[in-house]
Formats: structure tokens, C-alpha cells, sequence
């Protein structure tokens, strides 16, 4: 550990030098600055392939993570500033200014590869916007490459493109940053050039910032979609052919599980989804399940062929083809729990209703239940409510704390016997695969669904705006959204999924642990939400010892509601009674 602390202090003083040296730069003092500036990021680029250990490797990048970007950022501005990067007759000529943003961009696409952490620090120190302006600079000179040819350049917008494609795939919330309005158009301009480097990260940065309207680009012609596909099985043959599949990463540029994830979020698309099939997408998903694979590539596989079957066509092809089945069959049996899931899924989807069906619990003696349908991106959120919700004698289903063992069975047998359904709404539910299963099982059950929104501004397009179509969403993108709904969504659920008192009483134990908000969310489940204000102060401790004193001197008690809490009404105070005699 103390080798690689001595390390990072070289890397930071190295960093600490670019930064000088930049500042000397826009003084005016060339000299031998360039030469110093470039020769210290070959330092840092050097350093990282000397590392033979991939956990280093990737702690070296997560050091980075935490100072480059802010160096990147004022590098490039200076840069910019101080050389004529763009030239001055209309083509970009090769110069040091150039080159040294190249090898800039080139330390942080290496980084990007590796750490997430990058991803993630590129999101908020102002890269992406920087980058997006430089890709609108380049335009040009993409448009004229066949007159003005520069390697350079070349490279450097591979690796700008490299960088926003990880940077949106590892961290979903840098897609805000796409939103602007060229910036789609932008992206569409580079899928056209003909650097292969360049099309593919922009194909499979698209796929992530794209909505309903502006996916009907890929399929406007089938040239994209054969080579997403083409290039998928280049990079299976690269990765089998590479003695060390880390090195080959570095030659093919873009990995085969960003590719099946690219192309995952286009076939989430229903008017993509045939053609991919039509293209012969099924061939090289074939040849990952046959082939000894990493785990990841086989769940993405397996995900991938389930997103496909959505379609009705896609789903008669795939279940007339008897090799895909049988190596479906086999990965349903995996030891990795996630390849199971994945794989359980898509047969689910493909194979007949009515069979599936056959194979589920008869349901006669499981009670209904409220089942919440939400992904990570609300998990903490929909918790708190699936507890607030429990407090209240709802009969809750989620997929918290099941979701490492649940199969897809499970979440099916969870669906057919739900009084209700909420489902939960953002952009990262939309594209699930698996929410999409669930919720559109129960459309076809005709069970009584809930729309809450997680997102906040979130609206259902595609498959969610059929199933949501025009009910009432209720707001739980924020706390104090929750704060505001929660009333309204207990009462649209009203009795459905609840529990029958006798099952209900909660322990002295459980209500010792309440804080104040369990105590309102009693209260409200007791009809007595009016008196909420009353009791703002106690938490469970305080209640049980409320309830002591009813049963030590019920006289000062009952004197004491009238009195102190305003209880002027018997039928609050039987209410209370009622609800205190519970706790035993």
C-alpha cells in the first residue's frame, strides 16, 4: 500500500506540473513548455499500461478521478485560447496545440475505460459540455476529411467520442447533459462519417439519449442496425483470437459488452426490435451462449434476447429456433443467480401463456397483496413507503429485498395474485426489461395498476404510455412530494391488499423502535389523522407510555385526551382506544 501512496504523490505532482506549466503557457512563455506539458502526460499514460494488475490499474484511474477532469478542463480552455487548434483556413492543421489536447483526451478515454469513477467526475466537472462544444467545432472538419486527411484529429475524436459514450453508459444521470437541442442532431451528423470508430461510440451513445420520436433514426434505413451487428461480431472474434482480451479491448476500441448494451437500449424501441431480428442479430447471440463468455456477457445476452421477444414476430423466430431454445434452457440452470434471472425471463416471455401458466401456484391460499414494481433508482424511496404502507395493515410485495433471489416465476405468481400494482416510473424503468414483463403480465390480467412517477417531469412514451394511458400519476420524485401524495395514493388503494386486523397487532417491540413519522402513519391508519398535529412529538417509546397511563389511571387518562389533546369526539377517543389496545 505504501508503493502505491508513493505513486499517487508522483501522479499528483505530475498533475500540480501540467497545471504550471499551462499557466506559463498562456503567459507567453512558449519555449520548451509544450514539449514539458506533453512529455507529463505520457508520464501519466505510461505509468498506467506499466501496471500489469488490473485492480491497480483501475485504483490509478480512480486517483485520477479525484484531479484530473478539473486539470483536463482548464488545460483545454488554455489550449484552445493560446493555439489556433482550429486553424485559420478552413481545415485544421496538425500542430502542438493539437496534438496535445489529443494525448489530454487520450489519458482520460483510458481512464473512462476503466473506472467508473471517471464517468462520474466527467458528469460534474463540466467535461461533457466542454466536449460537446468541441465535437461542434469538429463538425467541419469530419465533413472534409477526405480533402483535409489528419490522423490527429482523427484520433482525437475518437477519444472525445469514447469518453461521452462511457460516460453516459456507466452513469445514466449524464444524459442530462444531452438535452440540449443540437446536441441530438450533433451526434446524428458523426453516426454518418465513415471513421468506424467514430460511428460505432456514437450509435451506442445515441441509443442512451434517445426518445420515442428520434429512435425512428436507426431504423430509417438498415445500414445502422447491420453495423451494430457487424461490429458486435468483430468484436466476439477479436476477443476469442486476443491472448489477453484487456490488450484487445484497447485495439478494438469498444468492448462486446457495450455493444449488447447499446444495442439493448435500441431494441428497447418497439419499432427496432424486428429488424435487429430480421438483420440475423440471433447468430452472434447464439455464439456467445455457445462459447465460453465473462458472466456479464451472458446475462446482457440473455437480457438481449428478451428485450427481442417483446415483439410477436421476434418471439414466433426465436421460438421456432431450437438451438437458441435449448441454450436458453441451459443458462435458466446457471450458477451465476443473475444469468438464471435473465434467462428465465426471456422464455418466460417466449414460450406459451397458457403453458407458463400451468406451472404457477393455483394462488388458493395466498392472500392478496399490494406489489410495487420500482427499480434501483427508487429503491430507497419505495422502501420507506413499502414500511409506511406496512404500518398501515397493507399486505406489501417488492422486489427489495427478493430481488437477489427472486426468479422471474416468482415475480409472476407475485403479479397474478395482486389485488394492485404500482409501478414506478423514470426513464431507467422504461428500459428495464424486466419491469416491462411484469407490467405489461398484468395489463393483460386486466389487474387494477397504479402509476406513481420516481422522476421527477417523468412522462410515459412507448410501451409504459399504452399500459399508464391517461390516469392520474401520483408525484413521488421528491420527499416532499411523497409528503403530499402519500394520503392520496392510501386512498386510492383503499381496502385492496390489506391484512385482516388479527394479523396486524404490531409487538411492543416494533413499536418501541417507531420514530414520529411511524407514529403519524399510525395514526392516519386509525382514523385518526386529524389529530396528527396533536402528537407530533411522540415517537413509540412515548406512546407505549401514554398507553401505560390508560391502564394505571384511566380516569386522568381520559381527562387528559379531553383536556390537553382536544379529543371532543367519543367516536376519536373509542378510535384511540382501539387502536393503543393493539400493542400487546
Amino acid at each position: 500500500m505504501a508503493r502505491v501512496e508513493t505513486h499517487f504523490d508522483l501522479i499528483s505532482d505530475e498533475l500540480s506540473s501540467i497545471s504550471t506549466l499551462v499557466n506559463r503557457l498562456t503567459r507567453g512563455e512558449a519555449g520548451d513548455v509544450p514539449g514539458l506539458i506533453g512529455q507529463k502526460l505520457e508520464n501519466l499514460t505510461t505509468f498506467c499500461s506499466m501496471l500489469t494488475n488490473a485492480e491497480k490499474k483501475t485504483q490509478f484511474a480512480n486517483f485520477l478521478a479525484d484531479h484530473y477532469p478539473k486539470v483536463y478542463v482548464k488545460m483545454s480552455r488554455k489550449l484552445y485560447a493560446t493555439y489556433d487548434i482550429l486553424g485559420m483556413r478552413g481545415h485544421i492543421e496538425s500542430n502542438t496545440g493539437l496534438e496535445l489536447v489529443r494525448k489530454a483526451t487520450a489519458v482520460l478515454s483510458g481512464c473512462c475505460r476503466i473506472s467508473v469513477a471517471m464517468c462520474r467526475s466527467i458528469g460534474v466537472d463540466g467535461i461533457i459540455e466542454l466536449l460537446i462544444e468541441i465535437l461542434g467545432n469538429l463538425r467541419e472538419h469530419m465533413v472534409r476529411r477526405d480533402e483535409y486527411p489528419n490522423a490527429q484529429i482523427d484520433d482525437y475524436v475518437e477519444n472525445i467520442l469514447m469518453v461521452l459514450h462511457r460516460a453516459i453508459r456507466q452513469i445514466p444521470e449524464n444524459i442530462k447533459h444531452f438535452h440540449e437541442p443540437d446536441a441530438f442532431e450533433l451526434l446524428r451528423r458523426y453516426s454518418r462519417f465513415e471513421n468506424r470508430v467514430c460511428k460505432l461510440n456514437t450509435l451506442l451513445m445515441m441509443s442512451y439519449i434517445v426518445n420515442e420520436e428520434q429512435n425512428e433514426y436507426i431504423n430509417a434505413s438498415n445500414e445502422n442496425i447491420k453495423f451494430l451487428i457487424a461490429e458486435l461480431e468483430s468484436a466476439i472474434a477479436a476477443s476469442e483470437i486476443a491472448a489477453d482480451v484487456e490488450d484487445d479491448e484497447e485495439k478494438h476500441h469498444v468492448t462486446v459488452p457495450e455493444i449488447l448494451a447499446g444495442i439493448n437500449q435500441w431494441a428497447v424501441y418497439d419499432t427496432v426490435k424486428e429488424q435487429f431480428v430480421e438483420e440475423d442479430i440471433l447468430s452472434p447471440i447464439k455464439k456467445l451462449f455457445i462459447t465460453e463468455r465473462p458472466s456479464e456477457e451472458l446475462e446482457m445476452t440473455a437480457l438481449l434476447v428478451w428485450t427481442l421477444s417483446f415483439n410477436p414476430n421476434n418471439k414466433e423466430k426465436i421460438r421456432q429456433d431450437t438451438e437458441l431454445m435449448e441454450l436458453l434452457e441451459d443458462h435458466q440452470q446457471s450458477d451465476d443467480p443473475e444469468i438464471a434471472k435473465a434467462s428465465s425471463g426471456a422464455l418466460w416471455e417466449i414460450k406459451d401463456e397458457d403453458e407458463q401458466n400451468g406451472h404457477l401456484h393455483n394462488g388458493e391460499d395466498k392472500p392478496g397483496h399490494v406489489m410495487i414494481l420500482h427499480e434501483s433508482d427508487s429503491e430507497k424511496r419505495m422502501a420507506d413507503i413499502g414500511n409506511k404502507l406496512d404500518v398501515l395493515r397493507y399486505n406489501i410485495w417488492m422486489g427489495i429485498e427478493k430481488k437477489d433471489t427472486s426468479t422471474q416465476r416468482d415475480v409472476i405468481e407475485a403479479v397474478r395474485f395482486a389485488d394492485v400494482v404500482v409501478i414506478c416510473m423514470s426513464e431507467n424503468y422504461k428500459h428495464s426489461t424486466a419491469s416491462r414483463s411484469a407490467v405489461e403480465y398484468a395489463h393483460r390480467l386486466k389487474k387494477s395498476i397504479i402509476p406513481v412517477r420516481v422522476q421527477s417531469d417523468y412522462k410515459p412514451d412507448g410501451w409504459l404510455g399504452r399500459v399508464v394511458g391517461t390516469q392520474e400519476c401520483f408525484d413521488f420524485s421528491s420527499d416532499e412530494m411523497v409528503d403530499d401524495d402519500f394520503s392520496n395514493l392510501v386512498g386510492e388503494l383503499g381496502d385492496r391488499g390489506k391484512k385482516p386486523v388479527e394479523e396486524c397487532q404490531p409487538s411492543l417491540e416494533d413499536v418501541q423502535s417507531w420514530d414520529k413519522n411511524d407514529v403519524t402513519v399510525w395514526l392516519k391508519g386509525n382514523e385518526l389523522g386529524h389529530m396528527t398535529t396533536v402528537f407530533e412529538r411522540y415517537d413509540g417509546k412515548k406512546l407505549l407510555a401514554l398507553k401505560k397511563i390508560s391502564e394505571m389511571a384511566p380516569e386522568f387518562f381520559y381527562g387528559t385526551l379531553k383536556k390537553d389533546f382536544g379529543f371532543d369526539d367519543v367516536y376519536d377517543i373509542v378510535s384511540l382506544t382501539a387502536a393503543m389496545s393493539q400493542f400487546e
